[in-house]
């Protein structure tokens, strides 16, 4: 479950600080206000913040982006509940080995 997101991710990279990055996008043509952008914004981030602990796995770095696509003001329940999808939805994904490149 993702909706009203569309998630983007990269694993691996160069970091400065070797820390894991997170952005929030959310479309000035879906929203014309930018206290209702803010608001989306602080959402997600503290829904992703209540998780984080989850994703930090040794060693793994990665950068993760999340595009809200939704034409609403979601609560704070449903972005929860999408995060808590997403985070299980990407620690599968790093948890499968790497494919081997030849």
């Amino acid at each position: 479950m993702s909706f009203p997101f569309v998630v983007y991710y990269t694993v691996g990279g160069k970091f400065d600080n070797d820390n894991s990055q997170m952005m929030v996008s959310v479309s000035k043509h879906l929203f014309k206000h930018a206290v209702d952008r803010n608001r989306i914004k602080r959402l997600t981030r503290e829904a992703y913040r209540l998780r984080r602990h989850r994703l930090e796995v040794d060693g793994v770095i990665f950068s993760i982006a999340f595009v809200y696509k939704s034409r609403k003001i979601e609560s704070f329940e449903t972005v929860s509940q999408t995060m808590e999808g997403i985070v299980n939805r990407f620690l599968t994904i790093l948890s499968q080995p790497a494919p081997v490149q030849q």
